[in-house]
């Protein structure tokens, strides 16, 4: 049995361990930038990879499309939030400038130990989205872009710097 458990098991357990590691290394990187509705979000804050997390019953990316008014997506974690509104019409491959808040939004709320911290559209310093897919076909849902901005807050006393933003959401409501 010892030669079995070394010839066989072992081999086998040292793999699954393999999976498990590399699974785990999958969560300590960005996405890749896909456009397949994968429900994947993610970028770097000042430099620190941020990924949603969601919990039981509540998604970690969500959207929202009103025809003839709007589209919202938002992905957040614990602590964090991210959302972005843009009014109609939606552009694909366009570069929405995020200083421009007549068309489109983007807010960030971190929660730390002392505080509350919003950082609202009108914080935003500099930056831009761009929505590389938006598709609302039957079982081939799709809202897909990047993003990156620069935000500061006076009550908060930090800025923040948001780069590498990525996402692609297939779990659109309308």
């Amino acid at each position: 049995m010892n030669k079995y458990f070394t010839h066989i098991l072992a081999p086998v357990s040292l793999a699954l361990l393999a999976i498990g590691f590399s699974a785990c290394q999958e969560d300590d990187e960005l996405p890749a930038i896909t456009s397949e509705g994968k429900n994947t979000f993610g970028c770097l804050v000042n430099g620190d990879l941020w990924l949603p997390k969601g919990s039981f019953n509540v998604p970690s990316t969500a959207a929202d499309y009103t025809s003839g008014y709007f589209l919202s997506f938002s992905a957040r974690s614990e602590n964090t939030t991210f959302r972005f509104t843009v009014e109609e019409p939606i552009l694909i491959n366009h570069r929405y400038d995020l200083t421009d808040t007549t068309r489109v939004r983007a807010n960030y709320t971190n929660k730390t130990d002392n505080n509350l911290c919003f950082y609202k559209d009108y914080h935003v310093l500099n930056g831009s989205l761009e929505i590389t897919k938006f598709s609302l076909a039957y079982q081939n849902k799709v809202l897909s872009g990047t993003f990156e901005f620069t935000t500061y807050n006076p009550d908060c006393g930090d800025t923040i710097k948001v780069t590498e933003g990525r996402f692609d959401i297939g779990d659109i409501t309308y």
